[in-house]
């Protein structure tokens, strides 16, 4: 090899030797910047994942039961809960200008808390209607009266201010008809606001029943209820009585029992009611509607200013004016043809013994085969 190959043979080298140092020298300068690179990752990744973890809140998870234990596996922490509050914005004339309110919180309205406040609600509505004076009756609406007033009813009734919606028409009519015996017929209904309608209808009185100084009134049906206005007792013929009057058609019957089986007086009563028994506060049957169409047929062919009278032995009859009593008997069965007879045979004897001079003390045609009389004294 010649000086000038070994001269080019070192130049070659020296120049391989520069250029590896140069790429060593580029590789460590490169290294760190490589390292900070992948230790920067590893840092983001490991600070993201440490934050996932530090965001868990197991606390806000269910509690895990264990099976066969009573306690969560875990401590349960109780979670604060915060009311938000409700913003309101308004927008202004000005492009993207608003203005926001002062928040308002949100409030809640638990079922205990509604429950009183309807309770409350509830009790001050039924005070009102209770006491309101457009819902309390001040008077009864009464309709078919002829004999007594509405105060009269009104003042029994005492309803005055009381709530319409308390009152029982049951109640009042069963009150109205032992209050008042002479009302037939009854009916109550009630409207609101404040209104009581009573619709009556009042028993006509055709005679008076006079008896042991107590005077009582006698429709046409035979019911007796009391006079209340003595001063009307004039416009109705009057029979003085001096006994009891005949027995109800049936009730013969009952009291011609065998002593020996005896009926029960509660049974008794139940069963007899509609024969004349009186009721507390109820009109009664008194005699029968054939007695009272009989007794105002004797009434009108009486001779004028005579007294129709009752005897519990004789029967009915009348005290004439000039002094002498005259007894029909029995007219409890309203046979109309007999008491026609009867009249025309007393005519017949009042006509012979006025004929003969005599004056009647008493003339009886209780039974039309065997009629009698008896004369005054002669002076």
């Amino acid at each position: 090899m010649t000086k000038s190959d070994q001269a080019t043979s070192g130049t070659d080298n020296r120049r391989r030797s520069d250029d590896i140092r140069r790429r060593r020298s580029a590789q460590s300068h490169a290294a760190p910047h490589k390292e900070r690179r992948f230790s920067s990752l590893l840092g983001g990744l490991n600070g993201r994942s440490s934050s996932k973890r530090r965001t868990v809140n197991i606390s806000g998870l269910p509690p895990v039961m264990a099976r066969g234990f009573n306690t969560p596996a875990g401590p349960a922490s109780k979670v604060r809960g915060y009311k938000t509050r409700r913003l309101y914005n308004i927008s202004l004339n000005t492009q993207g200008a608003e203005m926001r309110l002062p928040a308002l919180p949100r409030l809640g309205l638990s079922w205990r808390l509604a429950s009183l406040l309807m309770l409350v609600i509830l009790g001050g509505i039924l005070y009102y209607f209770w006491t309101a004076p457009e819902f309390q009756v001040s008077e009864a609406k009464i309709s078919g009266l002829q004999r007594l007033t509405r105060g009269d009813v009104n003042k029994a009734l005492a309803l005055s201010g009381v709530p319409v919606f308390t009152l029982n028409p049951g109640q009042i009519q069963n009150d109205l008809v032992e209050s008042f015996p002479e009302f037939s017929q009854v009916s109550v209904q009630t409207d609101l606001p404040n209104t009581l309608v009573i619709t009556v209808t009042e028993r006509v009185p055709v005679l008076i029943w006079r008896q042991d100084g107590s005077s009582k009134l006698v429709d046409l049906e035979g019911m007796t209820f009391p006079a209340r206005d003595e001063a009307a007792l004039s416009a109705y013929p009057v029979i003085e009585a001096a006994g009891d009057p005949p027995v109800l058609p049936g009730t013969d019957e009952l009291f011609a029992s065998d002593p020996a089986t005896p009926v029960a007086l509660d049974k008794f009563l139940t069963d007899n009611l509609a024969l004349g028994l009186p009721l507390k506060g109820e009109a009664t049957q008194f005699l029968s509607p054939e007695t009272v169409t009989a007794l105002l047929k004797i009434v009108d062919q009486a001779p004028n200013g005579a007294q129709v009278i009752y005897e519990p032995v004789r029967g009915f009859g009348w005290l004439d004016r000039r002094g002498w009593k005259v007894f029909l008997g029995d007219v409890s069965q309203g046979d109309m043809a007999q008491i026609d007879a009867k009249l025309q045979l007393y005519r017949a004897i009042l006509e012979q013994v006025r004929a003969a001079g005599e004056k009647p003390a008493m003339i009886s045609v209780e039974y039309l085969h065997v009629p009698y009389y008896t004369l005054e004294p002669s002076e």
